[in-house]
């Protein structure tokens, strides 16, 4: 017989769950464990079972990278723990501030290295030069970064008077012009023009690619291409300080659609003046639902490490825009298996869902708020369901 003995210490609304596992086992029976193998470790009378990779057993899941120290050991009759492992399962979010001359690459890449952890994606591209939000996916929650909240918030400078190769300052300087006679009363009108939904045409120095290379690599080998205009929103936009002189700097809030480059506002404006104009400062103070006053530097990261203190935002957290559904123990099996479930007789209203041309996503639920996944509104024959779009 196999008696398993599984505590869970530590909590799942922080995204990391540790994890012990103690295996009393007599040792014909190793190959019946489910998720192992047997295999032996060294002389007659010793052997070593271990997680299958990418395997989980009862109450756990153990991650490729970290299982291959997990073993136990048999001699004679029965098996016990060399030593017991302790497994931390991330899944979650952090509220990263980009620091400047970062590409968000480099920023994936560290946060990697400081977890320990290969999954980690990011919710939308920073410039270089700019700082601020940078929401970072880790585990399975790089599958959600598509149903966080959209609307990103930035806090732009804009020198009016100078034109840049890559309009920014990090370009080479194409053009100037005295703005010494603009005022705050002769922006303000203009900025009509970037309301609501716009045309805009992306900078050639981007990462949008054209025939298969990004524009930014044909830019810098001379070439000049045409770049295809793009629909993008503007939610708001407005002045909070103007700087007079020479080349005057006016700094604006901007509540945008993702895919808008703050660059192109920042060119057009200027070339609606008469003067041209640069980015001269970049800061997002909000993405994917994170707020800059709750960002978390590397350093800050790196220390909670140290002392053990280090968290993750909870997904549920970062979905709360979406509508939710509360499965039963069963339906909850069964909706992680792939399953399509009916809604009529769930935690739910189904008078508070209508189904459209357009995909509405849920927030799928088990009892005690244990976030499931995401899941996708169907009407099926006049039944309202949920199907599995991703199932953490």
């Amino acid at each position: 017989s196999i008696e398993y003995l599984c505590s869970l210490e530590g909590s799942r609304s922080i995204g990391a769950q540790k994890a012990f596992l103690v295996l009393v086992a007599q040792w014909p029976h190793f190959d019946s464990i489910p998720n192992s193998k047997v295999k032996r470790c060294s002389g007659e009378d010793t052997w070593g079972v271990a997680p299958r990779k990418n395997s989980s057993v009862p109450g756990l899941s153990f991650h490729q990278k970290n299982n291959k120290k997990l073993s136990f050991y048999q001699r004679g009759l029965f098996a016990f723990a060399l030593e017991v492992e302790t497994y931390l399962i991330m899944f979650g979010f952090i509220n990263l501030y980009k620091p400047t001359g970062f590409t968000s690459h480099d920023c994936v890449s560290k946060i990697r290295r400081l977890i320990d952890m290969k999954k980690v994606g990011h919710g939308g591209t920073l410039d270089p030069l700019a700082t601020g939000v940078l929401p970072i996916a880790v585990g399975k929650a790089t599958r959600l970064l598509q149903f966080l909240p959209e609307t990103k918030v930035y806090r732009a400078v804009i020198r009016l008077g100078m034109s840049t190769s890559t309009d920014d300052l990090e370009g080479e300087i194409i053009n100037t012009k005295s703005a010494l006679h603009i005022r705050q009363e002769k922006i303000v009108p203009y900025l009509d023009n970037f309301q609501g939904q716009i045309e805009q045409i992306p900078p050639m120095y981007s990462a949008i690619k054209k025939g298969g290379k990004k524009l930014y690599e044909l830019a810098r080998k001379g070439e000049s291409v045409e770049v295809p205009p793009r629909i993008v929103t503007i939610y708001q936009i407005k002045i909070l300080n103007f700087l007079p002189g020479e080349y005057p700097e006016v700094e604006v809030e901007i509540s945008c659609s993702p895919g808008t480059y703050i660059r192109a506002i920042a060119r057009d404006l200027g070339t609606m003046l008469g003067v041209g104009g640069t980015l001269a400062n970049l800061i997002r103070i909000e993405s994917c639902g994170m707020r800059l006053e709750n960002s978390i530097d590397f350093d800050r990261i790196d220390q909670q490490i140290q002392q053990n203190s280090f968290t993750l935002i909870e997904p549920d957290s970062l979905l709360s825009h979406l509508k939710s559904v509360t499965l039963n123990p069963d339906n909850a099996k069964r909706w992680c298996y792939g399953q399509t479930i009916p809604l009529a007789e769930e935690n739910c209203e189904n008078s508070n869902f209508e189904t459209s041309a357009q995909d509405i996503y849920l927030g799928m639920y088990q009892e005690e708020n244990i976030f499931l996944g995401i899941g996708l509104l169907k009407n099926s024959e006049g039944i309202l369901v949920s199907k599995p779009k991703v199932v953490c």
